[in-house]
């Protein structure tokens, strides 16, 4: 029962689409709110599920760096002094764990990247869809 509660609070914690974005942004080190947004803005991959690049906007990342800081993923910097003022971030020990893990989760589909596609095929065909989701007419 315990692994259930655990599961889902894991769900709950990596439920943002960017939080893995921002843990590999900030794996070499603290940085700065706006150098940290155009970092993941310029490494943003190409989506397959949408056909085009990933962006990120400022508010989705807010949103996603509070979620962080709030689970003890990141720890946020403010220089009050400071006008404009200053906000960095860096990752936390937990943080740096969890982006390992990813890291593991990630070579898993990789290995299985072949078995993900041809089982994503099969199901499109039995439902009569085509290759962007949408139902064949």
């Amino acid at each position: 029962m315990d692994i259930l509660r655990r599961s889902r609070d894991l769900k709950h914690i990596l439920e943002y689409d960017w939080l893995s974005d921002v843990l590999v942004a900030l794996k070499p080190g603290r940085l700065n709110y706006s150098v940290l947004l155009k970092r993941i803005q310029a490494d943003a991959p190409f989506d397959p599920w949408s056909g085009r690049k990933a962006v990120i906007q400022p508010r989705s990342l807010a949103r996603t760096l509070l979620r962080m800081v709030e689970n003890g993923l990141i720890v946020r910097h403010e220089v009050q002094r400071t006008f404009p003022r200053s906000v960095s971030y860096e990752l936390t020990r937990a943080g740096d764990d969890l982006l390992s893990e990813l890291s593991a989760l990630a070579g898993w589909a990789v290995r299985h990247d072949e078995v993900i596609a041809e089982a994503r095929t099969r199901y499109r065909q039995r439902r009569g869809l085509v290759d962007d989701g949408s139902e064949a007419r």
